[in-house]
């Protein structure tokens, strides 16, 4: 089974984040899955760390605590179908932090910045412009 194994958990891993339309569209998968075949994998411990943190967001009264003190301006960009970092939960921190702006981007998920890179970067654009 050689990386076999390991390679493919990459994949799954990655697609999970897809919304569900772009998982029934075989071109998209197999673009994502190709990322895996050129041999770039995410070091497991980075990613177990990241999934480690995602599921700290129990803890509400740290976080709110922690969000209230944000002085700098601050965008909250979330995507309707992801489901690491739920758009209910980025609208919470949006509305802890004194004059967060926040802007969801409907029909895609958590890799909507490799997805949508042009919808992302509008929003962070004019977002940036706002604060300047």
């Amino acid at each position: 089974m050689g990386d076999a194994g390991p390679a493919l958990f990459d994949v799954v891993s990655l697609l999970s984040y897809l919304p569900t339309p772009l998982l029934q569209d075989d071109d998209t998968v197999e673009a994502w899955a190709s990322i895996f075949a050129a041999g770039v994998h995410f070091p497991k411990p980075g990613r177990l760390a990241q999934w480690q943190s995602a599921v700290t967001w129990a803890d509400r009264a740290d976080r709110d605590a922690d969000r209230v003190r944000i002085a700098a301006p601050c965008l909250v960009l979330a995507f309707e179908h992801d489901w690491d970092c739920p758009p209910a939960m980025a609208r919470a921190a949006a509305a802890t932090i004194p004059g967060a702006r926040y802007v969801e981007l409907g029909g895609c998920g958590h890799l909507a910045v490799f997805d949508r890179p042009d919808d992302v970067a509008t929003e962070l654009l004019t977002w940036l412009g706002t604060v300047a």
